[in-house]
């Protein structure tokens, strides 16, 4: 079987190649989709790169579709973010933003979800408002839209965010940009409350008393729509709240 390719296709290949070695990725493969095919040849049209950093190393092999020699140099058997790359990381999620604003004050963003097909909302508090560094704790009965996903210190502030990709997104008008300002708008009542309320949280002594709190965060939400979690199931399962 002979395949044919045509000098349009071969060069982008070439060229994706020829970045990857810039960065340090030395044993790139580029990868070809059939288009057209009979008994005696097939047609093929470039499609992307299987990006490696050793042939013999697994961990150091990033797959196809992710961009990783585009956005990232390979040194000294680490991954080094691109200088445009570490300032959109720096940024986010205002670097990716289609829309933002403010919320009673507070900052808010919404990204594009990609291969979900969702979107995405977060907030910034000027300061850390609790004590839980990730989301974690108390922060976990926030809410919103299938739970806080994101917690991160900033040049921004602290943000919080979350995400649409979960088994019920679907389900929810999660591509409405509307609705998803306004779970950003019950993250920050949730968080608030989170604030108020955790340490009396931390120093109860049983799953009761905790619950009280727990529940006080969760009513902040006064449409009931997000009562459940992933982590709130966690919690309950394993009797700690």
């Amino acid at each position: 079987m002979n395949i044919q390719i045509t000098g349009d296709e071969l060069r982008k290949a070439l060229k994706d190649i020829e970045e990857a070695e810039k960065h340090g990725f030395m044993f790139c493969e580029a990868v070809f989709n059939s288009t057209q095919r009979n008994e005696y040849w097939t047609v093929a049209t470039y499609s992307d790169m299987w990006e490696k950093a050793s042939l013999t190393d697994g961990s150091l092999d990033w797959g196809r579709g992710q961009d990783v020699s585009k956005r990232n140099y390979f040194k000294d058997g680490k991954l080094v973010p691109t200088k445009e790359t570490k300032k959109m990381i720096d940024n986010y999620p205002a670097s990716q933003a289609i829309e933002e604003g403010k919320i009673d004050g507070y900052k808010y963003w919404i990204t594009d979800g990609g291969k979900y097909g969702g979107l995405n909302g977060y907030v910034a508090f000027p300061k850390k408002p609790v004590t839980e560094n990730d989301y974690g704790g108390i922060l976990t009965y926030v809410p919103v839209h299938g739970g806080i996903t994101y917690a991160a210190q900033k040049k921004l502030g602290m943000i919080y965010g979350f995400d649409t990709a979960h088994s019920d997104s679907e389900n929810y008008p999660h591509t409405d940009k509307e609705w998803i300002k306004k779970q950003c708008e019950k993250m920050i009542k949730g968080i608030k409350m989170a604030a108020k309320v955790e340490k009396k949280y931390l120093l109860a002594k049983t799953n009761k008393e905790k619950a009280k709190y727990a529940d006080q965060v969760l009513n902040t939400d006064t449409e009931a729509e997000n009562k459940y979690n992933f982590g709130i199931g966690i919690n309950v399962l394993t009797g700690q709240l």
